[in-house]
């Protein structure tokens, strides 16, 4: 039986509120700890993937060698129309994966804040009906461009790709399955990454979880159902 994988690169950066959708909806997923070194599973045994967050660069791979092993396998999902769906590295990842350049941006974007939908994006499968203006919670310093042939979904002044989608693979480059426990964990073990953000301090960070984390909630298991639902269609 073809199984769900869930690609994880740090123990910080597990699926957060989507781990309790797929539940819900009885998903048979299996995480892939693709740190300890472990293989990439078959391509003709995966039924779709989730690719998670983690500290480290798409660019990286000459330092991290499972990412050569990671990248070639996205490459040879997207070849089998099979889904993928990318999230802040697993998006660079995949985007890398299709071709495309990750480099750095103009600045981090750290904390809660909003990606503008285009007209591709409030017409997505995912995101369909979503406010143009959607909340998100970021966390990086790198994005990446469109690759070839994909259609760009959502962006910011600063990085104007924050979002594509290429056949059945999505790369978001801004998180939505966060939880308030998650983020406070980012801010630990990211805490070189929050002081160079002078006005945005743990506390303020915390702060914005409370106030705001409601939101990216409702809108991540909305994304994760469609995904799911899109996964498990009958043509």
């Amino acid at each position: 039986m073809k199984k769900f994988y869930v690609l994880q690169h740090i123990d910080c950066e597990p699926l957060g509120i989507w781990e309790e959708e797929l539940k819900r909806w009885y998903a048979r997923y299996e995480y892939i700890r693709v740190w300890e070194g472990v293989s990439m599973p078959a391509v003709e045994d995966t039924l779709a993937a989730i690719v998670l967050g983690g500290p480290m660069s798409a660019n990286d791979a000459d330092n991290y060698p499972f990412m050569h092993r990671e990248i070639k396998y996205l490459r040879q999902l997207v070849d089998q129309n099979i889904h993928v769906l990318g999230v802040c590295l697993g998006a660079q990842m995949l985007a890398s994966a299709l071709g495309a350049t990750v480099s750095n941006g103009p600045r981090a974007e750290i904390g809660y804040s909003t990606v503008t939908l285009n007209h591709a994006g409030t017409q997505d499968a995912l995101m369909l009906a979503f406010p143009r203006e959607l909340p998100v919670f970021q966390w990086h310093e790198q994005g990446f461009y469109l690759p070839k042939g994909a259609e760009c979904l959502a962006g910011t002044e600063d990085y104007p790709n924050q979002a594509f989608r290429y056949k059945n693979a999505w790369g978001f480059q801004f998180h939505l399955e966060v939880t308030p426990e998650m983020v406070g964990e980012f801010g630990r073990q990211y805490a070189d990454m929050l002081a160079r953000i002078p006005q945005l301090t743990m506390v303020k960070l915390m702060e914005q979880a409370q106030v705001k984390g409601h939101m990216v909630t409702l809108y991540g298991r909305q994304v994760i159902r469609r995904f799911w639902d899109s996964v498990t269609a009958v043509d």
